[in-house]
């Protein structure tokens, strides 16, 4: 998950000396890759608001993507990369 106000534009942008994005890597390496969005950006649907804190996304909205994840790969484990907020939120999720 990407942090506070960032999109996941963030884990698509080339990195420090033109390497790849870190997204790009991982699917280079054979991961199945998926990115998830906070609520509140531009890419949100119907939901441009800040009404809401990073305890209710850890609390609604991570286990609602990692269950959509979860489901449609036919994994039953997931690794998940987090920045600022987004690793919070799931510091959050597991307590």
């Amino acid at each position: 998950m990407p942090g506070m106000w960032q999109t996941y534009t963030s884990y698509l942008a080339p990195g420090s000396n033109n390497l790849k994005a870190v997204a790009l890597q991982a699917v280079d390496a054979g991961f199945d890759v998926w990115i998830g969005n906070n609520r509140g950006t531009r890419y949100s649907v119907g939901n441009i608001t800040t009404e809401f804190d990073w305890a209710s996304q850890a609390e609604h909205d991570l286990p609602n993507m990692i269950e959509v994840v979860l489901k449609y790969s036919n994994y039953d484990k997931l690794d998940y990369i987090g920045y600022d907020t987004g690793s919070t939120q799931m510091f959050y999720a597991m307590s």
